[in-house]
C-alpha cells in the first residue's frame, strides 16, 4: 500500500513511519555505516546495544539523541523545513516571474529528498533538501528583486501622476504577492488618482462649457495634494473665464450704449472693462471709437448751435462753442479762423458792456480816452454787426451824457482853503465857479485852528447849476 503524503510539508522530530512492504535498500548513510561496524563486533554486542536505525519504535531520545543517525535525521528534518518554507512562500502562479526550469529542478530535488527521507536515508535526504533550498533561495531572491522593481516602477509612475501605469504596476505585484501591503496601498492611491483625474477632466469640460459651478464642485472632489498643478491651472482658468465673462458683459453693455449715442453710459462701461483688464486692446479701441464718434456728434451739434448764435450775434456764446469745438478737433482750420474773428467780436462787445454797466467812469479822463478809441475802431457795422453797433451807439450817447459839464458854484470866507476831490486844490476865495462832469465829488475846507469840513457833492448828468458853501466855523 502506498504511503499517504503528510498534510503539511513541515515535519516534526518524531521518527518517520516505516513502510513494511518496501524492501530494504543498500546502506548509503552514516546510520548504515554504524550498523555495519557494530555487526563486525559480534552478535552478542549487537543484541546488547539498541541500534537507532529509525526502525519501528526506535527514537532519538536519551543516550541516542547525539548518535550519528539521529544527527543526520535532525539535519534532514531542518533542511526539509527550510525547503518547504521557501516552497510555501513562493506562490503557485500560472506565469511565475522566474525560470520554470529552475523551479522544476528545485522541486525535483525536494521530491528526491522526500524519497530518501521516507526510506530513512537522512544524509542523502538532507543533501537533496539543501540543494533544493539553494535553488529556491535564488528563485526567491530573483522574485523579491522582481517585486521590488515592479513596486519601484509603480511608485515612480504614481509620483509622476501616471495613475494608469501605477495601477497596472501595483496589480502586477499583487498578482504575484497578494499580501503586499505596499502594493495594496499604492493601488488604492492610484485608483483615487484615476478618480481624481476623471474629476479634473470633468471640471475642464465644465469650464469649456461655461458651467463654472459644476467645475468647482468637481475640483473639490480631488483629494488635497493630488494633481495640484492641474487643479491650480483649472482654478486659474475658472477665474480667467469669469473675468473674461465680466469683461465681455461690460463691453457688450458699452457697445449697446454707444449704438444709442449714450456717450456717458458707454464711457462708464468701457472704463470699467479697462479697469478690470488694463491691457485690453478691445476696451482701448472701444474708448477711442467712443471719443471719435462722440466728438463727431458733438461737433455737428456745436456747428448747428454756433450757426444759431452767430445769426443772433451772441458772440460770447458763439465763442464758448468754438472753444469747445477746438478741444474736440484742435487741427480744424475753419474753427481756428472763426475762433479768431468771433473772439475779437466777443472781446469788443464785452468791453462795451463793461463801460455801459458803469457809465459814471466815462467822466474820468483815462476812461474817456479809451472809450473814444474804442468807438473809433468799431465804427464799421459790416464788421461788427447790428448788435455791437447798437451797443456802440448807446455807449456814444452815454459818453456824451457823462462828459457834458455842469456848472458848480462854491462860496467860502476867503480864509478857508478849499479842495475838490477828485480834482485839485482850489485855494482861498469868497466865490468860485467850476464846470465839472457828472459824478460824485467831495468838497473839503481846512483852516488853522479850526476843524476840517467836507461836503458830499453828487452831480447828475444834465443837472442844473449847483451851489455849495465850504467854510470852517468850529474851532478846536
Amino acid at each position: 500500500m502506498p504511503r499517504p503524503m503528510p498534510a503539511s510539508r513541515s515535519e516534526s522530530c518524531l521518527a518517520p513511519e516505516i513502510d513494511p512492504a518496501r524492501p530494504p535498500r543498500a546502506p548509503h548513510s552514516a546510520s548504515r555505516v554504524v550498523f555495519a561496524t557494530l555487526s563486525a563486533i559480534g552478535f552478542v554486542f549487537l543484541i546488547g546495544i539498541p541500534i537507532p536505525a529509525g526502525g519501528a519504535g526506535v527514537g532519538c531520545d536519551g543516550e541516542w539523541a547525539d548518535s550519528p543517525i539521529c544527527r543526520e535525521r535532525q539535519a534532514a528534518v531542518d533542511a526539509r523545513a527550510r525547503a518547504e518554507a521557501l516552497l510555501e512562500r513562493l506562490p503557485d502562479l500560472a506565469e511565475p516571474p522566474w525560470d520554470p526550469a529552475e523551479f522544476e529542478s528545485a522541486d525535483a530535488l525536494y521530491q528526491e529528498g522526500m524519497a530518501f527521507y521516507r526510506d530513512e536515508y537522512f544524509g542523502d535526504a538532507a543533501a537533496r533538501f539543501q540543494s533544493a533550498t539553494d535553488l529556491l533561495i535564488g528563485i526567491e531572491q530573483a522574485f523579491q528583486a522582481f517585486v521590488a522593481r515592479r513596486l519601484a516602477a509603480a511608485d515612480a509612475a504614481l509620483e509622476a501622476e501616471d495613475f494608469e501605469a501605477a495601477a497596472a504596476g501595483y496589480d502586477a505585484v499583487l498578482d504575484v504577492q497578494p499580501e503586499s501591503g505596499a502594493a495594496s496601498h499604492g493601488l488604492s492611491t492610484a485608483n483615487r488618482g484615476l478618480a481624481a483625474r476623471k474629476a479634473l477632466e470633468q471640471a475642464r469640460q465644465a469650464i469649456h462649457s461655461g458651467d463654472f459651478a459644476t467645475a468647482e464642485s468637481r475640483l473639490e472632489s480631488v483629494p488635497p495634494g493630488m494633481l495640484s498643478d492641474g487643479v491650480a491651472q483649472a482654478r486659474r482658468q475658472i477665474q480667467a473665464s469669469r473675468h473674461q465673462q465680466r469683461l465681455s458683459r461690460r463691453m457688450s453693455r458699452g457697445f449697446q450704449h454707444l449704438d444709442r449715442a449714450e456717450w456717458q453710459e458707454a464711457e462708464a462701461a468701457f472704463t470699467e472693462a479697462l479697469r478690470a483688464d488694463p491691457d485690453s486692446a478691445a476696451a482701448l479701441d472701444a474708448l477711442e471709437d467712443l471719443h471719435r464718434r462722440r466728438a463727431g456728434a458733438e461737433l455737428a451739434s456745436y456747428r448747428d448751435r454756433l450757426e444759431a448764435q452767430v445769426e443772433l450775434e451772441h458772440w460770447a456764446e458763439a465763442l464758448a462753442l468754438l472753444e469747445r469745438m477746438r478741444e474736440l478737433d484742435p487741427h480744424d482750420a475753419v474753427t481756428a479762423r472763426e475762433l479768431s474773428r468771433i473772439g475779437h467780436l466777443a472781446a469788443v462787445e464785452g468791453r462795451i458792456d463793461g463801460y455801459l454797466s458803469r457809465p459814471q467812469r466815462l467822466s474820468a479822463k483815462g476812461v474817456r480816452d479809451r472809450v473814444t478809441a474804442l468807438l473809433d475802431t468799431t465804427a464799421d457795422p459790416e464788421v461788427y454787426g447790428a448788435r455791437i453797433a447798437g451797443k456802440r451807439e448807446r455807449l456814444l450817447q452815454s459818453l456824451a451824457t457823462w462828459t457834458t459839464p455842469v456848472e458848480l458854484t462854491i462860496r467860502s470866507d476867503d480864509r478857508t482853503e478849499v479842495r475838490i476831490r477828485p480834482g485839485r486844490v482850489l485855494g482861498k476865495f469868497r466865490e468860485r465857479r467850476l464846470e465839472v462832469f457828472p459824478g460824485d465829488y467831495v468838497l473839503s475846507g481846512r483852516r488853522n485852528g479850526y476843524r476840517e469840513v467836507s461836503v458830499q457833492v453828487a452831480v447828475a448828468p444834465g443837472a442844473d447849476a449847483l451851489s455849495f458853501e465850504v467854510v470852517c466855523h468850529e474851532r478846536f
